[in-house]
């Protein structure tokens, strides 16, 4: 079972981070070491403001290569990628291509995706062929399965009822073999 937040802050990133090492098989014990390094990795000058106003990007790297520090954790097969930090997308269609390129090998297992609709929020995914299971740290839908048709990458919702995700805040989790 994945770990949840509270309901008044904006920890959603270190819950995503842990999240996403439970479903690479950290236990619950090595889970709370991973929870304080994540929380302990911004720099000091985020701190309070990071409870209220969620964590960035840069606050979000940050974490995961202080978490890849931890002896506890294997990271001998273990690489991290930001597929489109670089990268401008000018369609939901292009990133949802190059996406599926990018996690339709053995080598991915699992991601985070910062979402900006709804609400300005980190989770964590699976994907199964066309659909993508979400471990989101909120206790009301802690799994969420959705259709990649459903979620829009362009900076805009083509429906409304869509997911709004930022392609520069895609982070993937692979294996190096």
């Amino acid at each position: 079972m994945h770990k949840y937040q509270g309901s008044l802050d904006g920890l959603c990133g270190p819950y995503a981070v842990v999240n996403a090492f439970h479903l690479l098989g950290c236990d619950d014990e090595v889970l709370e070491d991973i929870f304080k390094v994540a929380c302990q990795s911004p720099v000091r000058s985020r701190w309070p403001d990071l409870l209220w106003e969620g964590t960035g990007l840069g606050d979000l790297q940050r974490m995961i290569r202080s978490v890849m520090k931890l002896p506890c954790i294997d990271t001998s097969d273990l690489k991290v990628v930001y597929p489109f930090l670089n990268n401008n997308y000018v369609n939901t269609k292009n990133y949802w291509e190059h996406f599926c390129g990018f996690t339709d090998n053995e080598r991915f297992k699992c991601g985070i995706l910062g979402l900006h609709s709804p609400g300005e929020h980190w989770i964590v995914f699976k994907r199964e062929g066309r659909l993508i299971e979400f471990y989101d740290s909120s206790p009301k839908r802690p799994r969420i399965r959705k259709r990649i048709r459903s979620i829009d990458a362009a900076g805009r919702r083509r429906k409304p009822a869509n997911w709004l995700v930022e392609p520069r805040e895609t982070i993937l989790f692979q294996s190096r073999s």
